[in-house]
């Protein structure tokens, strides 16, 4: 037992070291340091209605971004790195930029009319600039299926830098944004951020793949590369919702811009701690799927990692928690008094979803994906009613505490639902 779990271990380490996981790793992660040191910097530069305007802002590009890409990254990611005919690869890539092209400029036009209806500007100013936000959603859903795409190729290394890059330049535009002329300026300069990114990221797949003509996909072949892209697009819509949803709730249901400023900043916690999850899930993932014939073997394998991830998660939220006391003590958000106390519900549920992360990835490993969708479905729907519901019973402020209960529900099920397909009979 001993020696064959050396051997996962071997084979694991063997894998992110000579894959560039490592490098991803590490962009991810800088990522969403960038983020928070972004936000630190952009407290001084613009008021807390402006972070929290913004904060909702970008919540719902995350939503209609999803919503351009159409599954398509991930459908590049799967048929692009399958061992196949290079003129069939690059039929298979157009068809999937095609898609995502048009399905992006669809979901810019009802992003701008969503805005309209349901999003209330902080100025006559912002009821202008907010639009030309939306503009950025074709040129990102660009950029992620190009990032997909160096990862089907196995340019993994080159996308980490690519990223990391692209991420630090959105950085610097940003604060310089933030000083030139506040908010709407930060707008304009991420735009100008996207533009930028999608265009490096267009010179390097270009040099990465060759043109090749002659072949062109039948009905059948679109048919089968559009079904897939659909049910991952579902999947990655309710994925977004479920992550999500607390903000756009908050948004609904009244809530002001200067709370949502005081929750986004200590949501960013779980966003920076969810880069060790996600890392953990897409290392172990393959492993899965490449042994899903033997259930024993998922079975012990899933509860080892889910066992090491514990830990690991509540040292490093203790770590979070204490970085952000310390940015406080030290003076930064100054104006945003009760970050400390919004950030307890964020770390419970980081803590929580670390409980079945694990888990959850070798239902998908091993296929267990219906189920799985129609419990987050029934999840988001309980969300609302309990969200509601804690509105009017309370105020809308409460909301973010009802985040770490429904994740509660998700753990129960999601150990059922583990223990229900990889029992061995």
């Amino acid at each position: 037992m001993k020696e064959e779990l050396g051997i996962s271990f071997y084979k694991l380490k063997s894998r992110v070291l000579g894959s560039g996981l490592v490098e991803l790793i590490v962009s991810n992660l800088l990522v969403q340091l960038s983020a928070l040191f972004t936000i630190i910097l952009l407290t001084d530069l613009l008021s807390p209605d402006e972070i929290g305007f913004f904060r909702l802002l970008f919540a719902y590009f995350i939503f209609f971004q999803m919503i351009g890409l159409l599954g398509c990254n991930a459908s590049i990611l799967k048929f692009c790195s399958e061992n196949i005919d290079y003129k069939i690869k690059v039929a298979r890539l157009v068809y999937f930029r095609r898609r995502s092209f048009l399905s992006s400029l669809v979901s810019t036009a009802v992003f701008n009319f969503f805005l309209i209806l349901y999003v209330t500007p902080l100025s006559d100013s912002a009821s202008f600039y907010m639009h030309i936000y939306t503009f950025c959603i074709p040129f990102a859903v660009y950029s992620l299926c190009s990032m997909a795409l160096l990862q089907a190729l196995k340019e993994v290394r080159i996308a980490a830098i690519a990223q990391g890059l692209i991420r630090i330049c959105f950085l610097v535009l940003s604060i310089f944004g933030g000083i030139y002329g506040g908010l709407e300026f930060v707008i304009y300069f991420t735009l100008l951020g996207y533009l930028i990114g999608s265009l490096s990221l267009y010179i390097i797949c270009e040099k990465k793949i060759k043109k090749s003509e002659g072949f062109v996909l039948n009905s059948k072949q679109k048919k089968s590369l559009k079904y897939h892209s659909n049910g991952m697009f579902l999947a990655a819509l309710l994925s977004v919702l479920m992550q999500n949803i607390d903000f756009y709730l908050l948004g609904f249901l009244g809530a002001t811009y200067s709370f949502i400023a005081n929750f986004g900043i200590a949501a960013l916690l779980f966003n920076i701690g969810s880069v060790i999850i996600g890392t953990i899930q897409t290392v172990i993932s393959p492993f899965i799927s490449e042994n899903q014939e033997n259930l024993e073997w998922v079975r012990k394998r899933t509860f080892k990692f889910q066992s090491i991830l514990i830990p690991i998660s509540l040292i490093f939220g203790l770590f979070m928690y204490l970085g952000l006391a310390f940015l406080v003590y030290l003076g930064f958000f100054s104006e945003y008094e009760n970050i400390i106390k919004y950030s307890i519900p964020v770390l419970i549920k980081y803590f929580v979803w670390s409980c079945f992360a694990v888990l959850g990835a070798s239902l998908f490993a091993i296929g267990v994906v219906r189920e799985t969708l129609i419990h987050g479905l029934i999840l988001i729907i309980l969300n609302i009613i309990l969200s509601t519901y804690a509105t009017w019973m309370f105020d809308v402020e409460k909301i973010i505490y009802v985040q770490p209960i429904i994740m509660v529900i998700q753990l129960f099920f999601c150990i059922y639902l583990f223990n229900l397909k990889t029992k061995v009979y």
